[in-house]
């Protein structure tokens, strides 16, 4: 089976803890999303237009591929290239692992600020903060 994609919908707080959480749009084949909601059984959450969501407390990026575990009862977000980029940071540490930190952190941060919904339209960097 192919992988799902994540794109990053949103963030907010649990009232109850405070913890950040990020919910991520899951895109795929309807194959693919129906082994997904499968997966989820009652703990699956759709948004408005009913498409599957993904929630997490680790920001994986915009965007990521969603994998299914090895047993196919579960699926998680494939975090390869950040922990490549985590591994070099502290690989080369010093002052050549922090330029490769801020690097990273300003590609990211930009892509962000620059980041366009799932409708097309430009969003502002600050979508989605607040406490539910």
């Amino acid at each position: 089976m192919s992988t799902l994609q994540l794109t990053f919908a949103r963030q907010y707080r649990k009232k109850t803890t405070g913890k950040l959480v990020f919910v991520y749009n899951v895109k795929g084949t309807a194959a693919q999303l129906d082994a997904y909601r499968d997966a989820q059984g009652s703990f699956l959450v759709e948004d408005e237009k009913g498409q599957p969501l993904f929630f997490t407390s680790r920001y994986v990026g915009e965007a990521c591929p969603l994998v299914a575990n090895h047993e196919g009862t579960g699926f998680y977000a494939d975090t390869t290239t950040m922990d490549k980029q985590a591994a070099m940071v502290e690989q080369y540490g010093g002052n050549l692992g922090q330029a490769l930190a801020a690097q990273i952190a300003s590609s990211v941060t930009s892509m962000r600020s620059t980041g366009v919904s799932s409708q097309g339209t430009p969003e502002p960097a600050g979508k989605g903060l607040g406490i539910v």
